[in-house]
């Protein structure tokens, strides 16, 4: 699997896409929505489930949104996960106040940050996780 890291300080998003739909970053997004994120550093609200359009998943039919209730135990990410791949939004490492999203390929994490990374999935306190159907109709 090709792990395609940040580029700059905000598109850890669009990284974690290109990852995870196993698209070269370059090929997959286009200037304009890189400039985006940096310009509002990051990708947030409705230019979330924009980013996963353009990397060709439908939300409620390839993926789903779960936010996780604050001070939420590990193990209950753990089961809801269940081995499926998803994107989490975490806080960051590295930029206070921040968020930041890594990868969770099922069983092992990813972080495209080229700086601090977290390493292990209980590490990680997510506040929303992008869980995709790995069973489709």
């Amino acid at each position: 699997m090709q792990i395609y890291k940040q580029r700059f300080e905000y598109d850890c998003l669009l990284a974690c896409l290109a990852t995870a739909v196993q698209i070269p970053y370059e090929q997959l997004w286009a200037d304009e929505i890189k400039q985006i994120a940096q310009d509002k550093q990051g990708i947030h609200g409705h230019m979330v489930d924009a980013a996963f359009e353009q990397a060709g998943l439908r939300k409620e039919t390839d993926y789903w949104c779960v936010t996780i209730y604050p001070q939420a135990p590990m193990q209950m990410v753990r089961a809801l996960l269940n081995g499926r791949r998803a994107i989490l939004q975490v806080r960051s490492l590295n930029t206070p106040g921040a968020g930041h999203f890594i990868y969770w390929a099922g069983e092992q994490l990813y972080d495209v940050s080229n700086l601090q990374q977290y390493r292990w999935i209980d590490q990680c306190f997510p506040e929303y996780v992008w869980i995709f159907n790995e069973i489709k109709p």
